[in-house]
């Protein structure tokens, strides 16, 4: 709250974060503090810049954040490893001359928290950023950076996004979603560059089917690279 009435910029910033999650659905709001279901967790939040991005802020719901020795990570199973492991994402990157990679724009906020679990992920925000006002009560719909559990569910979303539209685009597109993955990254090599803008198109879409948008794309391949829309590169 100091950090807002003295930095302008920040203030802005984070207002701008904030509602461009509320706009978007990522989150929702409940109501003022009055009439707040005892079971409700609240979760501090603050706002923290990428060095190399200085004019980007990213707000962190803190899940690790104790109440009485208690917080909403120790309460929450982790659920099973769905994380492809690292060092064989990477030695499979290297097999083939042709390499792309792109990533899921916000791949965690594009999973939902059923209705009757969000009073878990519950915040305060003062409207538009204006302390003049009690603040309000908000909670996320989705999950969020930094739960013991949103790894687990938002690899299980993607590997059941394979799994219901293998039919449609194939298993060598389905695969890609389960095994070339590290998180939101995709890391794929092949040999051939027609073959691999043919493959590329079509696992972007069936990331679309799931509702992950795959962007940020970069390549060796030039020809690759024009397959892609101009602004998802």
């Amino acid at each position: 709250k100091k950090r807002f009435k003295r930095d302008k910029q920040f203030q802005r910033d984070y207002t701008k974060f904030m509602e461009d999650i509320l706009e978007k659905g990522y989150a929702e709001k409940v109501g003022s503090q009055t009439g707040v279901n005892r079971k409700d967790w609240f979760i501090p939040h603050h706002g923290v810049y990428h060095p190399s991005k200085p004019g980007k802020i990213r707000v962190v719901f803190d899940c690790s954040a104790e109440m009485n020795g208690v917080s909403i990570n120790k309460k929450l199973m982790a659920g099973p490893d769905l994380t492809n492991q690292l060092i064989g994402i990477l030695m499979k990157f290297r097999e083939e001359s042709i390499a792309v990679m792109a990533d899921i724009e916000a791949m965690f906020y594009q999973v939902f928290v059923p209705d009757s679990q969000r009073h878990l992920l519950s915040f305060l925000w003062w409207e538009n950023g204006n302390f003049n006002h009690p603040p309000q009560v908000y909670r996320m719909c989705v999950h969020v950076f930094g739960s013991t559990s949103s790894p687990s569910c938002c690899n299980y979303a993607l590997r059941k996004t394979a799994d219901d539209y293998e039919l449609m685009y194939g298993k060598e597109v389905a695969d890609i979603l389960r095994n070339d993955f590290y998180v939101d990254d995709m890391l794929k090599s092949m040999k051939d560059e027609q073959r691999a803008a043919d493959v590329i198109k079509n696992v972007k879409k069936m990331c679309a089917e799931g509702g992950f948008h795959l962007t940020k794309f970069v390549s060796n391949s030039r020809h690759v690279l024009s397959s892609i829309p101009e602004e998802d590169r």
